[in-house]
């Protein structure tokens, strides 16, 4: 329970230290890219409650910590380097197995 706890501790440390660095490049306006605030046919609109639990000073909500997953999702060229035919060529086993499975459902 305590190594859980420990590893909860950290993901707050390593967000909080991401989202200060997305802020201070947000402050900065030579620092947007180009692409900053377009959409594409790849983005997913994710609506999260407002609600927010009693938090201790200091500490990041659920909605600011799932605004930053966000952000950090809408501006990763993750999915423009990684395709189904890389993954296909690089791992074809796994790749079959997944086939696969799409087919049956």
């Amino acid at each position: 329970m305590n190594r859980l706890r420990l590893g909860m501790q950290r993901i707050c440390e390593v967000l909080e230290e991401q989202e200060r660095e997305i802020l201070n490049k947000d402050k900065d306006p030579l620092c947007l890219s180009e692409s900053e605030g377009t959409v594409d046919s790849t983005d997913e609109v994710i609506f999260v409650s407002h609600h927010q639990e009693p938090t201790s000073p200091g500490s990041s909500t659920l909605g600011d910590l799932i605004g930053l997953l966000q952000q950090q999702m809408r501006s990763s060229d993750w999915l423009q380097k990684n395709t189904v035919e890389q993954f296909a060529q690089e791992k074809p086993e796994v790749y079959d197995v997944f086939s696969k499975l799409v087919e049956k459902k």
